[in-house]
C-alpha cells in the first residue's frame, strides 16, 4: 500500500488567510511558543481513498489517512500513515493493532504520551513503520476502534513528527468518523513550531491558515525553497490577469518585515522572489501575497 501517493492533498500545499473570516496573526500565550494552525475548508472525508497532509509546509508530507480492506468481511479500515517511523501516533498497543487515541480537547501532547514506534499485523508480528488503526466495522461485531462507536465526532489525534530541519514537533489532528466508521473527517491540524515543547488539543495558537481551497483560480504562489531557510530562499507568484500584488513578510507578531514587492505584476507569467534571512532572527515567518482579489499566504521558518 502506498498511501503517500495520488492524494487529493499532495498539492495542496498553499496556506491562505481567511479574510472572510477575519483571520489575523497573533499573539500565543506562551512567549516562547507558537502555533500554527491549519483549518482544512472545506473538510477533508477518507471515503475509499487517502489524503495526504504537510503538517508544517517544508515541502513533504508528514501523515496520511487512509481507507483500506484487510479481510474480505472487515470494510471499511480506517488507518492513519507517518511518513517515515520518526512520525508517530499517540495511542497504545492492542492484539492485532496499535491504536491511534482518540483524545479530548485539553489534553496534554508531549512526551508524556505513548507513541508508536512499530504497528501490528494480523498475525500478531510487529512492523517496523508508523501507522496507527483509528476505525472499522466487521460484520456481527458492528463499528470498534477509538474513533469507530457509530460516529465519533470532534476528537483529537496526538502525533510527533520530525520537521525538515530535523527538529522534533508535536501536533494534532481533529476528526470525526462517519456513522458505523463508514468514512473518517479531517478538520483540521495544528503544530507546535518550538521544537520538544508540547502541545494542547484544540489550542489554535497564534497562526491561522486555510486549506489552499480557499485561492482564486488563477493564481500561483509557488512553496519556498527551502523551508526552513538559513539564507536564500525562492518562490514564484503569478496571476491570471495583469494587476496591482503587494509580497510581504510578517514575523509571528504580525509586524510587517520586509516588503518584497509592491506594485504590477504581468498575467501569465511568473514572477521570480528570493528571501533572504540574514536579517532575520531565527522564528515562523508568514509570506503573504495580496492582490486585487485574492489573499494567500505561506509560513517560513528561519534558522541562524
Amino acid at each position: 500500500m502506498a498511501p503517500f501517493r495520488n492524494s487529493p492533498s499532495l498539492d495542496r500545499r498553499l496556506l491562505a488567510y481567511s479574510a472572510a473570516a477575519g483571520v489575523v496573526l497573533a499573539v500565543a500565550p506562551d512567549a516562547d511558543a507558537q502555533i500554527v494552525y491549519t483549518d482544512v475548508d472545506p473538510d477533508a472525508v477518507v471515503s475509499g481513498g487517502s489524503v495526504s497532509y504537510d503538517i508544517d509546509g517544508d515541502g513533504t508530507d508528514d501523515f496520511a489517512f487512509v481507507q483500506a480492506t484487510i479481510s474480505s468481511g472487515e470494510r471499511p479500515l480506517i488507518l492513519a500513515y507517518g511518513s517515515n517511523i520518526a512520525n508517530r501516533f499517540a495511542g497504545y498497543a492492542g492484539p492485532y493493532f496499535n491504536y491511534g487515541n482518540a483524545l479530548d480537547e485539553g489534553t496534554t501532547i508531549d512526551a508524556n504520551l505513548t507513541f508508536l514506534a512499530t504497528t501490528q499485523t494480523a498475525n500478531g508480528a510487529a512492523r517496523d513503520d508508523a501507522r496507527a488503526f483509528l476505525a472499522s466495522t466487521y460484520p456481527g461485531y458492528g463499528a470498534y476502534g477509538p474513533f469507530a462507536d457509530d460516529g465519533v465526532t470532534d476528537k483529537y489525534l496526538g502525533v510527533r513528527f520530525v520537521a525538515g530541519a530535523g527538529t522534533t514537533h508535536y501536533a494534532w489532528f481533529l476528526l470525526s468518523s462517519g456513522a458505523s466508521s463508514s468514512s473518517l473527517t479531517v478538520q483540521g491540524y495544528a503544530y507546535e513550531t518550538m521544537p520538544n515543547t508540547a502541545i494542547v488539543a484544540g489550542d489554535q495558537g497564534g497562526i491561522t491558515a486555510t486549506d489552499p481551497d480557499a485561492l482564486a483560480e488563477g493564481y500561483r504562489f509557488t512553496p519556498l525553497a527551502p523551508n526552513p531557510v538559513t539564507g536564500r530562499s525562492r518562490f514564484e507568484v503569478g496571476v491570471g490577469q495583469t494587476e496591482m500584488v503587494k509580497v510581504e513578510v510578517f514575523d509571528a507578531l504580525g509586524r510587517s518585515q520586509v516588503v518584497l514587492h509592491d506594485g504590477l505584476i504581468a498575467g501569465g507569467a511568473a514572477q521570480p522572489f528570493a528571501l533572504e534571512s540574514g536579517t532575520l532572527p531565527s522564528g515562523v515567518y508568514v509570506v503573504r501575497v495580496t492582490g486585487e482579489s485574492f489573499d494567500s499566504s505561506r509560513t517560513v521558518t528561519v534558522l541562524r
